[in-house]
């Protein structure tokens, strides 16, 4: 202001530029990895971010792929994006493959016996794994004159086997009868 009262403003506009991107909180992020064949993926945590400028805001995602079994690959994403639009991306990526054939629920089968005349009874034995069903199968050789070796085969949907036998002896314990004597 002068001394007949005029006034002279000047504004100043001042501009800031956010360019820095924001950090994820915490001591430690979560890692990329490989999980036990049988065990569930764990639970995703929740993030957190920071900005030096502004707020940060953190969103999660998560996308996976499987195959035969129980193979999954889980790829999990978190962005943390500040107000200015500026943002930090960490990604965990965990594996869970299916290398391991089927388990029978018996780790071995008795013999059996059979006379001459009988049909045999056999029980197929039950088989488990962690990823799914579970097929099992049988075929019969010959061990002999008097005996049958039964396989049994256990597989998964990853085409994995395990295999169990079980033998059949023939018996004949009853005396030969003669006729037209």
């Amino acid at each position: 202001t002068d001394e007949c009262g005029n006034v002279a403003t000047k504004q100043w506009v001042e501009t800031a530029c956010d360019t820095v991107k924001p950090t994820f909180d915490g001591p430690s992020l979560p890692a990329s990895g490989t999980v036990a064949e049988c065990d569930d993926f764990p639970t995703a945590p929740t993030l957190t971010a920071s900005d030096v400028c502004t707020s940060a805001t953190v969103v999660y995602s998560m996308t996976f792929t499987t195959g035969c079994g129980g193979h999954r690959v889980e790829t999990r994403k978190w962005t943390a994006t500040d107000e200015s639009g500026n943002f930090k991306v960490h990604t965990q990526v965990l594996t869970r493959g299916d290398s391991s054939p089927p388990t029978f629920t018996v780790s071995a089968l008795p013999g059996i016996s059979a006379e001459c005349d009988e049909t045999p009874v056999w029980a197929t034995p039950a088989a488990t794994d962690c990823h799914g069903d579970v097929l099992v199968t049988y075929s019969d050789a010959p061990d002999g004159d008097w005996s049958v070796i039964r396989t049994f085969v256990a597989a998964d949907e990853c085409s994995q086997k395990s295999e169990i036998t079980q033998t059949l002896t023939i018996t004949d314990n009853e005396p030969p009868t003669l006729y037209g004597v």
